[in-house]
C-alpha cells in the first residue's frame, strides 16, 4: 500500500472510536508496514506503552508517570494530570488519527507517517499534560553522548628514533618538531615526551579549530624542518582519535560444546592466554 485512502480512515476511525486501541494501531501498522518499517516499528512500540496489552507493561509506563507527577502542581497551583489512566491513552492514539486523517485529505497525502512523526506526536500530548520530563522516548531526543568526548583539539606527532637515548632523543628531535610548530594559528600550547627510541609531541589547539586543517597546519612545518631531523626519523601523525573516543572492543569466549585437543573444557585461564 503506497498511500491510505479515505476508506482506509474511515476504518480506522470506526475502530479507534469503538475504543480498541490496541486494533487501531494493529491496523495501521499493518497498512504501513511495507512501505516503512522504521514507522511501522514505532507504531507498535507506542502501542505497547500506551495500551493494555501483554503484562500491562505500557499501562504500567503511564501509571508509573502519573503516579510521579501526581503530588505535583503546576504554575497555576492545579495538579498537573488530571485525567484518568485511560484516557491519556486515547488522546495519544486520536492525536496519531488526526495526523493520519489530516495528512491523507492534503492533495499529496499518503497517510503514511514518519517514525519521527508518530514520535513528536506522541511527545506533545505528553507536553500537554505537562508530563514530558516523564516521556519514555526522552532517552532517544538526547542532544549529546551519554559519554561525551570532552577532549581538547590535538595532533599527536611521533617519531621513532632508534638507538637515541631520552636526552638525544629531545635535543635532536622533540626540540626541532616544538620549535617548528610555533606560532601556528590556533595553536594553544604544545606539550611532549622524550624516551629512549620515541619522541611524541602533542600540539593543542584552541576549542573550535577544525582538526584537518590543525594537521595540514603541521605537515606543513613537519616538511620545512625533516632535513634537520636525524637520518631515518621520519615524523608521523597520529590517529584522528582520542582516548574517550571510539576503540575496538572484542570478546574471546568458546563455543558451545568445544573442547581443547586434550578433550578437556575451556577455562578463563585457558582463554586469557590465547588473548595474550
Amino acid at each position: 500500500m503506497s498511500a491510505l485512502t479515505t476508506t482506509d480512515v474511515q476504518r480506522l476511525r470506526d475502530i479507534l472510536t469503538s475504543g480498541d486501541r490496541g486494533g487501531f494501531y494493529y491496523t495501521y501498522a499493518q497498512m504501513i508496514r511495507d512501505v516503512s518499517p522504521t514507522a511501522y516499528n514505532q507504531v507498535m512500540t507506542q502501542a505497547q506503552i500506551t495500551t493494555y496489552g501483554g503484562l500491562w507493561g505500557g499501562a504500567a509506563i503511564i501509571g508509573n508517570a502519573m503516579a510521579q507527577n501526581q503530588a505535583g502542581l503546576n504554575t497555576f497551583g492545579e495538579p498537573l494530570y488530571n485525567t484518568t489512566l485511560d484516557q491519556f491513552s486515547f488522546d495519544i492514539a486520536t492525536r496519531l488519527f488526526e495526523a493520519i486523517e489530516l495528512d491523507v485529505g492534503r492533495s499529496n497525502g499518503t497517510g503514511i507517517l514518519t517514525a519521527d512523526e508518530i514520535q513528536e506526536l506522541d511527545y506533545s500530548v505528553w507536553l500537554e499534560k505537562e508530563m514530558g520530563h516523564l516521556f519514555p522516548g526522552n532517552f532517544q531526543r538526547l542532544m549529546i553522548d551519554a559519554t561525551p568526548d570532552i577532549t581538547n583539539v590535538q595532533v599527536q606527532i611521533n617519531s621513532g628514533a632508534a638507538g637515541f637515548s631520552p636526552l638525544e632523543a629531545e635535543q635532536r628531535v622533540t626540540f626541532p618538531i616544538e620549535t617548528a610548530i610555533v606560532g601556528l594559528p590556533g595553536l594553544d600550547y604544545t606539550r611532549s615526551i622524550s624516551r629512549y627510541g620515541l619522541s611524541q609531541v602533542t600540539a593543542v589547539f584552541e576549542d573550535g579549530t577544525d582538526i584537518y586543517f590543525a594537521r595540514q597546519l603541521i605537515n606543513e612545518r613537519l616538511q620545512a624542518v625533516r632535513n634537520q631531523l636525524p637520518d631515518g626519523v621520519e615524523p608521523q601523525l597520529g590517529p584522528v582519535a582520542t582516548g574517550l573516543g571510539e576503540i575496538f572492543m572484542y570478546v574471546v569466549e568458546v563455543e558451545p560444546g568445544a573442547r581443547k585437543p586434550d578433550g578437556s573444557a575451556w577455562t578463563s585461564e585457558d582463554l586469557r592466554t590465547v588473548q595474550d
